[in-house]
Parts: C-alpha cells; sequence; structure tokens
C-alpha cells in the first residue's frame, strides 16, 4: 500500500509540474505575471513540494479560480489540462458530474482543499533554497554580464578613455580660446590706443588748421580792408561820390577829412575838397538850404562793411575754439581783445556821425558843421 500511495503521489506530482509549465506558458501569453509563493511540505507526501499557490498582477481572482480548477481535476486523473476560461459550459458540468460522490470538496483530506486552507490561513515562508536562487538571480542582475560578453569591460575602458580624451580636449580647447581671447583683447586695446593717438593728433591739426585760417583771414583783413587815413581796419566804410574815386575809408576818418577843409569862421568850404587818394574832386557843398540830396558826398559801402564783419567773426571764433596759445596778434581779436573792442568803438561813432549828418543834410546851417567840426576834433 505504501510503494502504491508513494507511486499515486510521485503521478500527481509530475501531473501538476506539467499543469504548471503549461499555466506558465499561458499566462505568459497571455501577459500575466505569476510569482512562484512556497513550496509547503506535508507529512502524507514526505515533504514533497505538491503545492503551487499563484499571485496575479492583473485580474487576480480569475486566475486563482483558474489553478484551483487545474489542481481538482489533476486528483481527478483528467488527461488533457484546461483552465477555467478554455473550457466550456457542458465540460465544466461533466467535470462536476464526474466527481467522485464520495469525497467531499472540503474534504481535509484532499489535497486541494488543504492547500486551500493553507493559504487561507497564513503565507508559508520561503523555503532557503528559493531565497538562494533569489539572491543569485538578483547578484546575477546586479552585476553586468561581462561573461556572456567579453568585450564590455574593453568596451567600458575604451568610453572612459574617450570620455577622458574628450574632457582633456575641452579643457585644451578651453585654454586655447582663453588664450585667443587674451590675444584678441591686447590686438583690440593696441588698436584702441592708435584710434585715439589718431584721433589726438586730427584734434591737433583741426586747430592748427583754425589757427592758420584765423591768420589767413587777420592777413586779408589788414591787406584789403585797411583804411588808407589811419592804417587800421575800417570800421563802417563810407567811399567819396565822385564818378572816378570809388575808394573807401573809415566813416569817422572821412568825415575828419572832409570838415578838415572847412572854414571855422563862416562855417563854410571856400575850396574844393578832393580824394585823399587819388585827388578827385568833390561836389560843391551849397551854403543856401535846403540841400539837395546829391550835394552829400559820402556812399555807404555795404559789401566792404559785410565783409570785415564776416573776418572778424571768422578770426574770434577760430581763435577761442582753439586751446593753443595764439600769437598776440590774433589774441587781440578776441570778444574782449584790445584790437576788437577799438574797432567797436570806431565802428559805433563813425555809425552814429554818419546816420547823423546824412538825414540833416538838408537843413544844416553853418553852425550845425562848426559844433560838428569841434566834435570831431578837428
Amino acid at each position: 500500500m505504501a510503494c502504491a500511495a508513494t507511486a499515486d503521489t510521485a503521478a500527481r506530482l509530475r501531473r501538476e509540474q506539467m499543469y504548471w509549465v503549461q499555466l506558465k506558458s499561458l499566462a505568459m501569453h497571455k501577459s500575466l505575471t505569476i510569482r512562484t509563493a512556497s513550496y509547503v511540505p506535508t507529512a502524507q507526501l514526505q515533504n514533497l513540494p505538491i503545492r503551487v499557490s499563484y499571485s496575479y498582477s492583473v485580474v487576480q481572482q480569475s486566475l486563482r479560480s483558474t489553478a484551483f480548477a487545474i489542481m481538482a481535476r489533476s486528483a481527478q486523473g483528467s488527461s488533457r489540462p484546461t483552465t477555467r476560461s478554455m473550457t466550456t459550459t457542458r465540460t465544466r458540468r461533466s467535470t462536476r458530474l464526474s466527481r467522485p460522490h464520495g469525497k467531499s470538496r472540503s474534504s481535509p483530506s484532499s489535497p486541494s482543499s488543504a492547500n486551500v486552507r493553507t493559504r487561507s490561513k497564513r503565507r508559508s515562508k520561503p523555503s532557503p533554497s528559493t531565497n538562494d536562487h533569489a539572491s543569485r538571480r538578483d547578484q546575477k542582475c546586479a552585476q553586468p554580464d561581462t561573461e556572456e560578453h567579453p568585450d564590455a569591460e574593453k568596451a567600458t575602458g575604451d568610453c572612459d578613455t574617450s570620455v577622458r580624451t574628450r574632457s582633456f580636449r575641452s579643457s585644451r580647447n578651453t585654454t586655447t580660446c582663453n588664450q585667443v581671447s587674451l590675444s584678441r583683447v591686447k590686438e583690440l586695446e593696441k588698436d584702441l590706443e592708435k584710434a585715439l593717438q589718431a584721433k589726438k593728433d586730427l584734434t591737433l591739426i583741426v586747430k592748427q588748421y583754425k589757427i592758420n585760417e584765423a591768420m589767413s583771414a587777420l592777413k586779408h583783413l589788414e591787406e584789403y580792408f585797411a583804411c588808407p587815413l589811419c592804417f587800421e581796419v575800417m570800421a563802417y566804410p563810407y567811399s567819396l561820390n565822385p564818378r572816378h574815386c570809388g575808394h573807401s575809408f573809415c566813416a569817422t576818418c572821412i568825415l575828419k577829412w572832409f570838415f578838415s577843409r572847412m572854414h571855422l569862421g563862416c562855417g563854410g568850404w571856400h575850396e574844393a575838397v578832393d580824394c585823399p587818394m587819388c585827388r578827385s574832386p568833390l561836389v560843391h557843398t551849397p551854403d543856401q538850404t535846403p540841400r539837395s540830396d546829391v550835394s552829400f558826398p559820402f556812399t555807404p559801402n555795404r559789401t566792404a562793411d559785410i565783409a570785415i564783419c564776416g573776418l572778424i567773426n571768422t578770426i574770434s571764433t577760430d581763435v577761442e575754439n582753439s586751446s593753443q596759445t595764439a600769437s598776440n596778434s590774433l589774441s587781440d581779436w578776441y570778444a574782449d581783445g584790445h584790437a576788437r573792442q577799438e574797432w567797436s568803438k570806431r565802428e559805433r561813432a563813425g555809425r552814429t556821425e554818419m546816420t547823423s549828418l546824412a538825414v540833416q543834410w538838408n537843413n544844416l546851417t553853418p553852425n550845425d558843421f562848426v559844433n560838428i567840426k569841434a566834435r570831431l576834433e578837428v
């Protein structure tokens, strides 16, 4: 009897193992996860692993019922393992009808019921062999597979060498870039110094040009716009009215020349007055009043007046804008220079006297002429 029981147990164990392999392949086919929980030793089966519990990550309840059905059919000696989902309603019904009536489903002697009770009570601890197998598997997963891939270590070394090479090249490129940047900065500094020096030189050239221009204007002013009587720059220039004269003089200079020929006792001109340059005679001044405008002997020279004022302003502006020390001849023509003040004074005096004489010329009496001569100090 003992030998028969042992043979029966071994046969059932082989069938269960076959069912386990088929169930595992089925679970893999349906994308389910199956994990071996424990092997429960029993005294009847002489410490042989006879129960396998399954846990599922997806549809756990359905897979559990399928495992129970497979274990029940293995106890009855079914020839073809099927799952509950694969069997039809007629097959499941025939299985229930073919079950022996003497054995209850919940019999404590049934291995399946014992397994169910054991699972429901507690989950048994994994065996040492299972723990060793799991630890070896974890170590194998954690360690690199250098045995199957002998070139992995070499590839890792090559990768490290490549990383070090790239790091060295990057540092070398950085150093090279820094050196290039420093050299570029030095070049830019030199270019900046050259540009600043060129700017200074250009500023000096411009200032020197302004000084030269002012000197040229002063020379032109003294050569072409000097009064023949005072030998100074003409102030408010006037010309004489003779047809062939055309000479210009300062307003005050020509007035003094004209009234110097007047007789102080009678206030008239007994002799003809001529141009001090060309000796062209002027129109005689009548004694009777009112006098005609044609008898007025002076004509303003507006063109010469505008040219003289422009040249004086050019000299003053160029000399003041220049930082260099100008010569005394140029510095005299500043806004507060001696030559500029003297010229302005003569220009105001000549404008006042000549304007007053032109306005009152028609009705002036000999006594008025005497007073004008006394005021001019001639």
